[in-house]
């Protein structure tokens, strides 16, 4: 390749960049071993001599990566596919600065099935854990019901004690919720029921239709009708999660539709397994995306399963070559009147998120005008404390990014320093705990009126001595505005569609710090409240919650069950009422 010497900036990776082979591969700059952004290229060369030219057209983030970068490597591939996957991995595993990257709008949970002798079910925001990951679902909820079913279909063990120190089965047995490895099921047997959960988890729901089906034709064969209608329940409940109405697609057939509004930066994926919903996701672009490289993050960087194939609408539908990338049978449009179905609906679902999208930008442009601040509040971090008479005080800081919930960023502070009421100095332990760690946001928002953003105002300039800083109080009586300066109170309108976001942000920080402090209260509550009824002492009370675990299952017990555990029926009957009275 020859090489015009005056062609190229003058930059200490520029020898480096000159090394690189005429080879298929991926490459990564780092400053002090930290990717800031990763690339791949059929010629590696050509593309990384692109970076040091005079005349590159991404002027303004190539300069950004080369000013900050220390380092310049690459990893040779033998395939564009290499390429792609590799590529889309090392993205996701280090989040360089400098890459767009395909963000979850909202927390979207895995199923877990850990790797134990007699293995659970567990809901996982993150692929941390050793074992096997199915996923991801629409929400937390959903998966909740999902494990209803498992546990009471296949007797998967609900709880996570230590089995080689439980010598009888607890009340899941009982209830039907658990098949008690603890006890009766062997190990062997244990596992076939967990492998028909895998296949369940995989798409194959109708197997588990047809085996709850044969199960509620025996209970009422046998006039257990009890038992029959809970079976009945969860065949409706199957039915309602995963089977849309009036949409008939093949079965034996998984398929991913996708609607991507590229220039809105949203996409909706629908994914579809054995003919029933396995997901709904929306999906944020940061930046500038390609359709395959949506396709490449979402399957290679998240390890999501390939389906057979992937239906797009037809304004995404990407280049011939791109679809041997993905082992499927077909990439393109809608074939068939199930498939045009099934994306008009994750058609929708997108339109209705950009439109929330915009209508949040606009809120917030409106805000940053009726509050007089300097920064446009991309970022609002709502503080609020929550305590029982000074007791278990504790503090949230919820984050929120463009106008949504950014739960990723969503922290909780136990406040053990105060026995007695007092809101200020909580104020000033969290702020100070908070900010002396981690970067203000563009505005602060402090659930409570001058008193509060005055505690708040004095760690930040005194202590921290920080000056720079956007906040503002809302206090809950009339939903007033109030500032850390001389500027005087604020009453927006109800309608207000800013007020809205500011009200949104306190009551989610009001929400998350009421229920880590109900937490922290039921679990010490739990943990005295037995000894509150006379005749049980610490004895009988480790007993019992070593028997039943928690009081929730002692209320639901029989009183011939706890009357074998204290040996007295008055009493046993006096920890049922007492419990069903106060913690039902």
């Amino acid at each position: 390749m020859d090489l015009e010497p005056n062609e190229f900036l003058e930059h200490p990776l520029k020898e480096v960049a000159l090394r690189f082979p005429d080879e298929p591969g991926v490459y990564v700059f780092s400053q002090q071993d930290k990717p800031i952004y990763i690339g791949k290229a059929k010629s590696l060369k050509k593309r990384i001599l692109s970076y040091f030219r005079q005349t590159n057209g991404e002027r303004h983030k190539v300069s950004g990566i080369l000013q900050r970068s220390d380092q310049l490597k690459y990893i040779l591939v033998s395939s564009e596919k290499e390429a792609f996957m590799l590529e889309a991995n090392l993205i996701y595993e280090n989040k360089p600065a400098f890459n767009t990257m395909l963000k979850d709008n909202r927390f979207y949970p895995y199923v877990l099935i850990t790797q134990e002798k007699f293995p659970r079910i567990k809901v996982v925001r993150d692929k941390v854990e050793k074992g096997k990951y199915y996923g991801p679902f629409s929400s937390v909820g959903m998966v909740r019901q999902v494990f209803e079913i498992i546990y009471r279909t296949y007797g998967i063990r609900p709880c996570d004690y230590d089995l080689s120190k439980v010598r009888k089965p607890c009340l899941e047995y009982q209830l039907g919720r658990c098949s008690a490895p603890c006890a009766f099921i062997s190990e062997e047997d244990y596992n076939e029921q967990l492998k028909k959960v895998e296949r369940f988890l995989k798409g194959n729901i109708h197997s588990l239709k047809t085996l709850m089906k044969e199960k509620m034709a025996f209970y009422s064969g046998h006039l257990l009708y009890e038992k029959a209608k809970i079976v009945r329940d969860l065949l409706t409940k199957l039915d309602t999660l995963f089977f849309p109405q009036y949409i008939t697609l093949p079965k034996n057939i998984n398929q991913d539709f996708f609607a991507i509004d590229l220039a809105e930066g949203k996409t909706v994926v629908f994914r579809m397994k054995d003919g029933a919903v396995f997901g709904c996701l929306t999906l944020d672009i940061d930046g500038v995306l390609e359709v395959e490289e949506i396709l490449s993050q979402f399957y290679y960087g998240r390890h999501s399963e390939i389906p057979d194939s992937i239906i797009l609408n037809p304004g995404a539908i990407p280049e011939e070559r791109i679809k041997g990338l993905f082992d499927v049978s077909y990439i393109g449009p809608p074939r068939t009147v199930g498939e045009e179905k099934i994306l008009e609906i994750a058609s929708n679902n997108l339109i209705k998120e950009v439109e929330k999208k915009r209508l949040s930008v606009e809120s917030l442009k409106l805000l940053q005008v009726q509050l007089g601040l300097k920064k446009y509040p991309a970022t609002i971090e709502g503080i609020d404390i929550a305590h029982t008479q000074g007791l278990y005080t504790v503090a949230s800081v919820v984050s929120f990014s463009n106008g949504f919930p950014d739960k990723s960023r969503y922290r909780k502070y136990r406040i053990s320093q105060l026995t007695q009421p007092d809101d200020f100095e909580a104020l000033r332990i969290v702020t100070r705990r908070r900010y002396s760690k981690h970067p203000l946001p563009e505005l602060l928002l402090i659930d409570g009126g001058i008193g509060q953003v005055g505690a708040v105002k004095e760690v930040l300039e005194k202590e921290l001595h920080i000056t720079d800083y956007q906040m503002i109080g809302l206090a809950k009586e009339e939903e007033t505005i109030v500032f850390p300066d001389d500027r005087v109170a604020l009453k927006l309108p109800e309608n207000s569609p800013s007020l809205r976001v500011l009200v949104f942000v306190r009551d989610e920080s009001h929400r998350f710090a009421n229920t880590f402090h109900a937490q922290l209260r039921d679990d010490r509550m739990e943990k005295t409240a037995l000894e509150d009824i006379p005749g049980v002492g610490k004895v009988r009370k480790i007993k019992l919650l070593k028997r039943f675990h928690s009081l929730k299952n002692i209320s639901k017990a029989e009183v011939s069950e706890i009357t074998a555990v204290v040996r007295d029926q008055a009493l046993a009957i006096r920890i049922k009422e007492y419990l069903q009275r106060n913690f039902n």
